[in-house]
Formats: structure tokens, C-alpha cells, sequence
């Protein structure tokens, strides 16, 4: 006589999302980010001549290809006369008995005695460029002297902004010694173009960003409350890929492998970013 009306059918009539919990832009922006995530193989080169392929009983191609397991990745051999229509392209002029290795970013082989720079190149340019994306007005950064050799990092990322101005180089000391160096500022035009979080998915663009927590804190801070100001402190933490006594084993069978990963263990630059008052 009575139609029965269950409590969970009523629920179900009723615009379910008012139960649901809000997720902030950034936080929604991590956890996307977080599924997408996926590992990626490590790819190595070597280029050898046609000589190095002929068998007595071995070749020297046997002779390398016999140590592919203790590369922390893919080795691929290839012959150097055939380096113009390989499907890799190789940074600066090919050449036979070199070690090289891909760059994830960019999908580019460079030698292995510049792999470390180029590899912290890409992923200081991808960091500022999310400042950039969260309408940074002005960026301090402050690298060390212990770093001066490679102190060109910070200034050939900033020159890689469009509108940008490097300007007020200033030494700063310190009683420690150690802690002495050069603070930088490059000031930023406002951004024109419309903010969408979702931008921030694209992998071709923000390949890193995927796997730095601390990136993905810094654009929730912004997004999420509006900060108008942060800071971070870049640490170059990557593990060292090629250990020394393998490193001179290839060169005992006569293989460029250098590998500069000691030079920049220690390389570490702070940031202090001044927004403009919305991302928009």
C-alpha cells in the first residue's frame, strides 16, 4: 500500500558532490601528478667502427657488450659509420669509443663527462619555469662560492626566460667562508597568458615535476593560499650512476667515460620567489 523508500535511495536522489570532501586545485594537481608517475630506464650509447666489430674469437664489440649488466640502464651499441641515420640524436659531433647517455627531458645523448650538468641544466630551467608559470615577479638566487666553478648554472637558466632582466649580481659574505657567494635577480614582466593549473601535465613540458615533492609544495602554497612569496633550496641529490672503479675498467678497454657526477655532489643554490599578487 505504501511504497518503501530506503534511506540510501534517498541519499542516492541527492547531488552526492555536497558529501564529497573539497581537494584544492594543488593538492588535485599532486594526486594526478602522483598516477601519472612512471619510471624511466636510464639509455647509454657507445659507437664503434666497423674494426670493432670483426671476430677473432671475440670482437671488441663482444668485449663491451659482455659488461651491458653492469650499466644501471639500456646499452645500446651502434656503428659509428651508420651515426647519420641512427634513430638518436647525439649532442655535439658523434664520435666512436664514447660513452653517452640520454638525457630523460630532452631524449638527447650526451657524453658522459657532461651528463651530470646537463641533466641539473634541465631541471633548473623546468623549476623556473614554474615560477614563471606561477607569475613570479622577481627571483633571488644565491649560489655558493664552494660552487663557483659551476656558478654559470644559475645565470644560463635565468637567460632562458623570455622578458626577463638578470640584474643586482651582489657578493655576500659571511663569517664561514664557506657559506660566501653570489646572490642574483631576474625581475619578470607579468604573465599574459591565462593560468590553468592543468598545464602543469603536460610531461614534455614539466618532466620533473612529477617526482619533486617539494616543486609540487610550492605550487600548492601558491595556487591553493595565494602565497606571494617562497623559498627553496635546490639540492642536488641524484645518485651516482657509473661508480669509479667501472668507470675505469671501460677506460683500461679504451672507452671515453669520464663521468663528472663528483664535481657537482655538493651543488646546491637558494631561491627566494616574489609573485605578483594572483597567478593570473
Amino acid at each position: 500500500m505504501f511504497d518503501c523508500i530506503s534511506k540510501e535511495s534517498t541519499i542516492s536522489s541527492i547531488d552526492r558532490s555536497i558529501f564529497e570532501p573539497f581537494t584544492p586545485s594543488g593538492e588535485k594537481l599532486s594526486q594526478n601528478l602522483q598516477s601519472k608517475r612512471r619510471n624511466t630506464r636510464l639509455q647509454f650509447l657507445i659507437l664503434l667502427r666497423d674494426i670493432d666489430f670483426r671476430k677473432c674469437l671475440f670482437s671488441y664489440r663482444d668485449i663491451i657488450s659482455y659488461r651491458r649488466n653492469y650499466f644501471p640502464g639500456d646499452l645500446i651499441i651502434e656503428k659509428y659509420e651508420d651515426c647519420h641515420q641512427i634513430p638518436y640524436y647525439i649532442q655535439n659531433p658523434p664520435m666512436p669509443r664514447q660513452l653517452y647517455i640520454m638525457l630523460p627531458k630532452e631524449k638527447i645523448f650526451v657524453p658522459s663527462h657532461l651528463f651530470t650538468e646537463c641533466y641539473i641544466k634541465s631541471k633548473i630551467r623546468e623549476l623556473i619555469q614554474i615560477f614563471v608559470k606561477l607569475n613570479a615577479r622577481k627571483i633571488k638566487y644565491f649560489q655558493y662560492d664552494s660552487q663557483s666553478e659551476i656558478n654559470h648554472l644559475g645565470v644560463e637558466s635565468a637567460s632562458t626566460i623570455p622578458h626577463a632582466r638578470l640584474s643586482n649580481v651582489n657578493r655576500i659574505d659571511h663569517e664561514d667562508s664557506k657559506f660566501s657567494g653570489f646572490q642574483h635577480e631576474i625581475e619578470l614582466h607579468p604573465n599574459k597568458t591565462p593560468f590553468n593549473i592543468d598545464d602543469f601535465l603536460n610531461t614534455d613540458l614539466y618532466y620533473y615535476l612529477g617526482q619533486e615533492t617539494g616543486w609540487q609544495d610550492l605550487i600548492r602554497r601558491r595556487v591553493d593560499y595565494n602565497m606571494t612569496y617562497s623559498r627553496y633550496t635546490y639540492v642536488n641529490n641524484e645518485s651516482k650512476l657509473l661508480k669509479g672503479k667501472f668507470v675505469s675498467k671501460l677506460k683500461l678497454l679504451d672507452l671515453a667515460a669520464d663521468y663528472d657526477w663528483e664535481k657537482y655532489n655538493e651543488f646546491v643554490i637558494e631561491y627566494e620567489i616574489d609573485y605578483y599578487p594572483s597567478v593570473d
